[in-house]
């Protein structure tokens, strides 16, 4: 019984070094492509509502830590966060040409030196809601109008990061050297299918340029 007893605790401490060593950020693009991380005990994932999403301009999820102190410097400076081995963007900052991102954290791929892909809202939808164009139509693809985009940068001088819808050009240029990956990505004849968030993230999750996390 005592040895069962040590062993349980002995897998409970593994299992709190894991979940620990699990939860990193970093502050800044440059700290990500240099793979420069700090660890934080720990890290709650929540998903937000439908409503705040579209608000938030494409931020999936809020991330909190332990504290107000962490869940302030998590949410106001970190660049990038890693938690149970997923990746998580920042929001804060990011800006595709006259459109600025909300609050909130999307999910993430790392291609390495390439940069990362996230999910975001699509620049029409974001348009449209910043003009007051909610009701109708575009609230009804608030869900669908969804894209990834793909930051390969640091800030641009001023306070904004600018990141580039990933479409058939990047897709082209990425798996030139696979035809057959290729061939497969555009087999969906629906550009708006084509670039689906969960499409995209299936194709470069096959391609072998999405990093593991390390």
């Amino acid at each position: 019984m005592n040895k069962q007893r040590k062993l349980f605790c002995l897998l409970c401490a593994l299992m709190a070094l894991t979940a620990s060593a699990q939860c990193r950020y970093c502050l800044s693009y440059n700290d990500f492509v240099g793979n420069r991380w700090e660890t934080v005990d720990s890290i709650d994932v929540v998903r937000a509502s439908k409503g705040h999403k579209f608000l938030w301009g494409g931020g999936d999820f809020t991330i909190k830590g332990t504290d107000k102190a962490s869940c302030k410097m998590l949410t106001s400076s970190a660049f990038a966060v890693i938690a149970n081995n997923k990746l998580y963007v920042n929001c804060k900052g990011l800006k595709y040409k006259k459109i600025i991102f909300g609050k909130g954290f999307s999910r993430a791929l790392s291609l390495g030196n390439r940069g990362l892909i996230f999910v975001g809202i699509d620049s029409k939808v974001a348009a449209a809601a910043r003009y007051g164009a909610i009701a109708g139509g575009v609230a009804a693809t608030q869900e669908d109008g969804r894209i990834c985009y793909l930051i390969s940068q640091g800030f641009d001088g001023e306070r904004y990061i600018e990141v580039s819808p990933v479409g058939d050009e990047f897709m082209a240029k990425l798996l030139a050297e696979q035809t057959e990956l290729l061939e497969k990505y555009y087999s969906e004849t629906n550009p708006s299918e084509r670039v689906h968030p969960n499409r995209i993230f299936s194709i470069l999750k096959k391609s072998g340029y999405v990093e593991d996390l390390k």
